[in-house]
């Protein structure tokens, strides 16, 4: 009776770690075809208890017709365990497959996934759909508002190349930045008195030269000059892919190459870069406007170098103001494409509001949705640059 009982024991550790198993993993599998379901539904109904039914009608009734399918006819009770097996291997699968593989096609879905959790106020759950997608879960309001204030774990970025000579300038804040071609001045920072009814033509006539071409070893993008010392702002994931600055060049309007590129500020979060170069050619600079004074509806124009074609404009409205990520974000209806990202955003008052940044898409859904991150962000980096600039060369790239 002693060997008897020994020798079942075993098996019973083994059958209850399985059961252990088996759950732990059908909950995880659970929770993220349900998310992965979700997200896909998004793409076609906002509904939220919509899209939640037909998660839940799938994750559910998928496997369990497959079950009863493999459930023996002649004697049902053989599969007792059948059932909840297939769930479990059903869900898991389906989680890998939607987050681990397809992952460069889905992470668009999750994300928006993950604005829809923040704005209904579910900001747990969105952290956890950014943290699968692979974003940075930062909470809308824990982020300072207005202020310069950033977290300890927030990109340290500062001068990464050879000092600046000391004759330049430092710069100031970019509501002073750079006076209209037409020689007004702008009085506090505002930009100058314009008539409202400029074209896009009038706008790229003006400002394209101000318009640079970022090359970052295999990547690239667009960059645009803030004032006539040569600061040039863009997206921090713009210039990430060079191997310090020596990988990076600057093209001008003109056509002329600039290889010695100073990376002045980097904030991975915001996804903001600052650049000097040197140049004695003429710099024309924009002008910044306000984004919070931003409204739907109004018209925008972009200027950027998209898959390498130099200097296009694309035009469209301001479709919405909103929180993508925990960050704020001008959704706009004009075009954007690889090496778009880091260009600036105009206004027709010919002011940049925004530095456009990435498009969202999947499955060749979501045509004109466009975002770009708001110049008053932008501001705040570029008010902190100078406290950064007398810490320059303490950190690497």
């Amino acid at each position: 009776m002693r060997d008897d009982d020994d020798e079942r024991e075993p098996a019973g550790v083994f059958v209850f770690a399985y059961r252990i198993i088996k759950w732990i993993a059908g909950i995880a599998g659970g929770a993220l075809t349900l998310v992965s379901l979700t997200s896909l539904t998004g793409a076609f109904i906002d509904n939220g208890w919509v899209r939640l039914a037909i998660a839940l009608v799938v994750a559910l009734g998928a496997p369990l017709f497959i079950a009863d399918r493999m459930i023996p006819e002649d004697d049902p009770l053989r599969g007792r365990g059948i059932p909840t097996d297939v769930l479990c291997v059903f869900w898991i699968a389906f989680a890998l497959l939607f987050v681990g593989v397809g992952i460069s096609f889905t992470k668009p879905l999750l994300l928006a996934e993950g604005e829809r959790f923040e704005q209904s106020r579910l900001e747990l759950l969105a952290r956890g759909v950014y943290w699968v997608a692979g974003a940075s879960p930062v909470a809308a309001r824990a982020r300072p508002r207005g202020g310069a204030t950033r977290g300890p774990n927030a990109p340290a970025a500062r001068d990464a190349g050879p000092a600046p000579r000391s004759a330049a300038p430092t710069p100031q804040p970019p509501q002073v930045a750079a006076a209209p071609t037409d020689g007004g001045a702008a009085a506090d920072g505002a930009v100058a008195a314009e008539s409202a009814g400029r074209t896009p033509a009038d706008i790229f006539q003006e400002y394209a030269a101000a318009v640079v071409s970022i090359s970052s070893g295999p990547g690239g993008g667009t960059g645009f000059f803030l004032d006539r010392t040569g600061l040039i702002a863009t997206n921090h994931h713009v210039i990430a892919p060079a191997h310090g600055p020596a990988g990076l060049s600057v093209k001008l309007f003109d056509g002329s190459v600039i290889e010695r590129v100073e990376v002045l500020a980097r904030d991975a979060e915001d996804d903001l870069a600052l650049l000097r170069v040197h140049t004695e050619r003429p710099i024309k600079a924009v002008d910044l406007g306000d984004s919070d004074a931003t409204t739907i509806g109004e018209r925008v124009v972009s200027i950027g170098n998209p898959l390498g074609l130099e200097h296009t404009m694309t035009d469209g409205i301001v479709s919405a103001r909103r929180m993508r990520h925990g960050r704020p974000f001008i959704q706009t209806s004009a075009p954007v494409s690889p090496g778009n990202s880091g260009g600036p955003l105009f206004n027709m008052r010919g002011a940049v509001i925004g530095i456009t940044t990435e498009s969202l898409s999947a499955f060749g859904l979501g045509e004109g949705l466009s975002f770009a991150v708001p110049v008053n962000v932008l501001k705040r980096l570029v008010r902190e640059y100078p406290t950064r600039q007398s810490r320059a060369g303490t950190d690497r790239w």
